[in-house]
């Protein structure tokens, strides 16, 4: 696994660093507790070795086999447009995950019979050790068009400055980067807004869309939906908030970075469809807690 201890203490995240070393000793924790239990004779001890064991084989999980399990969620989207889109944010490909985890995403989207593939930012979380170049290979094995905007993190929010190399490396896989740029279909336009956090979205581009056309959003931060003034979208496409990432019931939403209460899934807020996507990556600490990585795949109709 590839891994540079470097962007922990930069940002002086000691606490994250030790948290990940410790979930190295998961293994003979979860078998020592085991035997404990097994051989224990008194009450309370086997009792506190169950909850020990239990807490570990929670850890375990959410460290080493929940953010590698792969989801597809399939929506059926009735927003006056006829088109299937497969919609993924939140790579975070570098510190955590790499090209041989993209090129599984890759493999499972091509399986789909959809007509694009939409990228909702954040594609890199500290990738400036590996290459911008390794990193983003497989995605020149896509057989259908692939749009992106970026996030936060492709835009020194916080990360490193590698806004010139991720571009030159998406234009080499034949991804389509959008900033601020519209692109006509026939049945509608497609609006790929910039980061809300480096204050690049520009929803004023929407003006300039014909009235009877329908639209298409793509950004990052749903948050973005709160700026529309006059032209409103029939639908916005994002992700940012990785769902919460440890998805402890109740208590996610209060890390969720969003000023709106969003969530997961299909939102309804200043009166205007916005769906959020769980992402496939993580940030802080590479954890998943129910909450798997998603690929979505919108099934939008006119009916």
């Amino acid at each position: 696994m590839n891994f540079n201890v470097l962007p922990f203490f930069e940002h002086g995240q000691y606490f994250k660093f030790l948290i990940f070393i410790l979930t190295f000793l998961l293994p003979p924790v979860i078998l020592l507790s085991l035997i404990a239990v097994i051989k224990s004779r008194v009450l309370i001890m086997r009792l506190t070795f169950c909850f020990i064991l239990t807490c570990s084989v929670i850890l375990f999980w959410a460290r080493f086999c929940e953010p590698y399990l792969i989801k597809i969620q399939r929506s059926n989207l009735d927003i006056g447009i006829d088109v299937k889109i497969a919609l993924i944010s939140d790579l975070h490909l570098g510190l955590f995950k790499n090209e041989r985890f993209l090129c599984q995403i890759v493999d499972r989207i091509n399986e789909e019979e959809i007509d694009m593939v939409l990228i909702a930012g954040d594609l890199t979380y500290w990738p400036e050790k590996y290459g911008i170049d390794d990193l983003f290979l497989p995605f020149e094995n896509f057989r259908i068009p692939v749009y992106a905007v970026l996030g936060n993190h492709d835009v020194k929010k916080p990360g490193p400055e590698i806004r010139t190399e991720m571009e030159a490396a998406l234009k080499k896989y034949n991804v389509h980067l959008l900033n601020n740029n519209l692109i006509e279909f026939e049945n509608f336009t497609l609006a790929g807004l910039g980061s809300k956090w480096n204050g690049e979205d520009d929803v004023s581009i929407l003006n300039s869309i014909s009235g009877r056309k329908k639209i298409i959003v793509l950004t990052h931060n749903p948050d973005t939906a709160f700026k529309y003034r006059k032209r409103m979208p029939d639908i916005t496409l994002c992700g940012h908030l990785h769902g919460g990432q440890i998805r402890i019931p109740f208590l996610y939403k209060k890390v969720m970075p969003s000023k709106y209460g969003f969530d997961t899934g299909m939102n309804i807020k200043n009166n205007s469809k916005i769906y959020i996507s769980a992402g496939t990556g993580e940030v802080g600490l590479p954890m998943r807690f129910l909450n798997p990585p998603v690929i979505d795949i919108l099934n939008c109709t006119s009916q």
